[in-house]
């Protein structure tokens, strides 16, 4: 009998431990769940339902220091520092050479009608550089050779800077264009649109130069102006493909634009909901 009461104790016993331990499983169980349900509903509280343009629904600053490449501002930068290559124009060698011959000829024919005494020929062959009046002072200038030299150099220098006709220059001032880059042979220069001549604003330096060199020969500084505006002809040329090809190198050389944010700046500021978003 004493017996079965003692092994009554010790199952009541063991019972008892055996529920003070689930007791204690149940509590920390809970107390876990508790914990993940409420990590959960505050990872969740910081997510936002919003798309792009919306407006912010609190502040959100940043958890570290760190940089990132503005995309925007890098594409603005390269687009504005393409936009700066000056337009590539080159100087056509061949029709800087058509006029020369053109004044050769000239003046070939010039000193084949000084040795004979008629001018009807010469009128219809190539009068259409000088008035009959001109060519006739021309025939009577005794300083020929010199005349032919320096009309000859002065044509020479105005091809060689370039000359471009009124409607292209009127377009590129339209354009806000200020700088070209003007290809002589192999060698690129930079000169300011504003030193380029067109064909109606050379007729100026030219006055000037024939004044100063016959300052006295009224007849000969006409027949000079006459046979140079005559024989001129624009001779820049438009290289689209050159300009491309350099505002293309430029666009990819541009470095990124680098942007910093530091630890706990605000990178997104609440807006209210009842403004207006542009």
């Amino acid at each position: 009998m004493r017996k079965k009461r003692l092994a009554g104790k010790k199952a009541k016993k063991k019972y008892s431990i055996d529920t003070f331990y689930r007791v204690i499983i149940f509590v920390v169980s809970f107390t876990i769940i508790v914990i993940i349900m409420t990590y959960d509903q505050t990872i969740d509280d910081s997510r936002f339902d919003v798309k792009l343009g919306d407006p912010a629904p609190k502040d959100i600053y940043a958890p570290f220091d760190f940089s990132f490449v503005n995309e925007a501002l890098t594409e603005e930068a390269k687009r504005f520092e393409a936009d700066q290559v000056p337009k590539v124009f080159r100087v056509d060698k061949t029709i800087t050479d058509a006029v020369m011959n053109n004044i050769d000829a000239f003046f070939a024919e010039l000193a084949r009608l000084r040795t004979v005494s008629g001018i009807k020929a010469f009128s219809d062959e190539l009068l259409y550089l000088v008035t009959e009046s001109s060519l006739r002072a021309l025939l009577e200038y005794e300083d020929i050779e010199s005349f032919q030299t320096v009309l000859r150099d002065t044509v020479a220098t105005l091809l060689g800077e370039g000359v471009v006709s009124f409607a292209k220059k009127v377009e590129l001032v339209n354009s806000d264009v200020s700088m070209l880059s003007i290809v002589r042979d192999t060698t690129a220069t930079d000169v300011a649109l504003q030193e380029i001549l067109s064909l109606e604003e050379v007729q100026g330096k030219i006055d000037t130069t024939a004044y100063e060199l016959f300052p006295r020969e009224r007849k000969i500084r006409y027949a000079f102006t006459e046979i140079i505006m005559n024989s001129l002809k624009p001779n820049l040329e438009y290289d689209s493909e050159e300009t491309r090809r350099r505002a293309d190198t430029v666009y990819a050389n541009v470095q990124p634009v680098q942007e910093s944010i530091k630890q706990d700046e605000a990178v997104v500021q609440k807006v209210a909901a009842d403004v207006k978003q542009d």
